[in-house]
């Protein structure tokens, strides 16, 4: 398909085979989507819709089954695009019909899906009807404009994700490197108060050692004296005492 406004970018466009064709491409497949940001859907309208049991819906369920780990996927990233309606023998009435029946039958195997990202393409160039001609034409823009508007998106998804998850990581880092300076922050205060409690009961035990040191003979005198007066003002009794 040329698509002409779509230009180069950090983006890589990677056509995989049906899925119905073969069991090695199948598991090549398989093991593919979980790198992938976003998905094209090409619906082949005349094999039962396109949405065959052993084609499109196995992919459907690899991917829900995984979505989890694939950080830079979002399920409205994806694009359907169905072709080859030449093949379908109906008026242009009778196509309308079928066109809504399969929008319903998209929307219940991948209910994230907008009705703006379903197109109807025919890429078949001898086309007769005017009608279908300008209609596929009109379709084939928008999907290249909605193409390209996922490229945008996309096309720095990985290092955006990547670069929030290392912010994420280095902001914890922070955080706990921050918590544990608070802890020493605040051991080291009441380390600092108890020290500041025992010098200052420390420097009171010095004064009251120095006290007594300068005023050792006038303290024990003073404790002499008075033991003296308390003996000398106690009265002894009869019985104790001695007559000459």
């Amino acid at each position: 398909m040329p698509f002409s406004k779509i230009q180069r970018g950090n983006v890589v466009f990677v056509d995989t085979p049906g899925i119905g064709d073969s069991e090695d491409f199948k598991q090549i497949l398989e093991e593919y989507i979980p790198k992938a940001v976003a998905f094209i859907f090409i619906v082949d309208v005349n094999r039962a819709g396109g949405l065959q049991k052993d084609r499109l819906l196995p992919i459907f369920s690899t991917i829900k089954s995984i979505a989890g780990e694939m950080k830079c996927f979002d399920f409205e990233d994806t694009l359907f695009v169905r072709n080859k309606w030449d093949s379908i023998d109906a008026d242009h009435t009778k196509k309308e019909k079928i066109k809504i029946k399969l929008n319903k039958r998209i929307k219940e195997e991948w209910p994230w899906v907008k009705e703006n990202h379903i197109f109807d393409t025919c890429l078949k160039k001898d086309l007769t009807n005017v009608v279908d001609i300008i209609e596929y034409k009109s379709q084939f823009q928008k999907l290249e404009d909605s193409i390209q508007d996922l490229i945008k998106r996309k096309e720095n998804i990985r290092i955006q994700t990547h670069g929030n998850y290392l912010k994420s990581v280095i902001g914890d880092i922070i955080t706990i490197l921050s918590d544990g300076q608070d802890t020493i922050k605040r051991e080291k205060e009441a380390n600092d108060t108890s020290y500041a409690h025992f010098l200052e009961k420390r420097n009171r035990n010095r004064e009251s050692i120095n006290l007594l040191e300068n005023n050792e003979d006038k303290i024990v005198m003073d404790i002499l004296k008075h033991l003296v007066d308390d003996l000398s003002a106690t009265s002894i009794p009869k019985s104790f005492q001695i007559k000459y």
